[in-house]
């Protein structure tokens, strides 16, 4: 609205991971060519925002030839951001069956994942290797892999 407030403008275009600006503290802190001149207190201000949640993207990637259209692949695994075992998150296919998506994760977490086959919406075969693991830094990574094999 051209009617909204500059501070309300602002605070609708943030988004909804951004910080309330009204939670930032606001703290003067003298440069030190200016200790000791009063005048330099004036509109010098530093706002301190508490740290966003710190996060990566891992894509998921594996080559899988399905044979009805009713099939797809996904992945679930023990993070909630993985569906916990119990939901699955689908990867999407392109025109040489290699299957892949993109999951935010926290950094520094370990999971354990796998990939699923799912038909019609329904689970119909595991991977069939032991759980695999992943540990996620501070960088964006790919999780390439053989579907069944470490």
């Amino acid at each position: 609205n051209s009617g909204d407030k500059p501070e309300e403008k602002l605070n609708q275009d943030l988004g909804p991971e951004t910080p309330d600006p009204e939670d930032a503290e606001v703290t003067w802190k003298p440069h030190a060519d200016d200790v000791g001149n009063k005048d330099s207190e004036q509109g010098k201000r530093i706002a301190a925002v508490p740290p966003m949640p710190q996060t990566v993207h891992v894509v998921f990637r594996v080559h899988y030839i399905t044979h009805l259209e009713a099939q797809q692949i996904a992945i679930t695994g023990d993070h909630e951001c993985l569906g916990q075992w119990r939901h699955y998150i689908p990867l999407r296919c392109d025109k040489d069956g290699f299957w892949s998506d993109s999951v935010v994760l926290p950094f520094d977490t370990s999971v354990e994942w796998k990939f699923v086959l799912m038909e019609s919406g329904k689970v119909v075969r595991w991977e069939e290797c032991s759980n695999r693991t992943l540990v996620t830094e501070h960088e964006d990574q790919v999780a390439h892999k053989s579907w069944g094999y470490h």
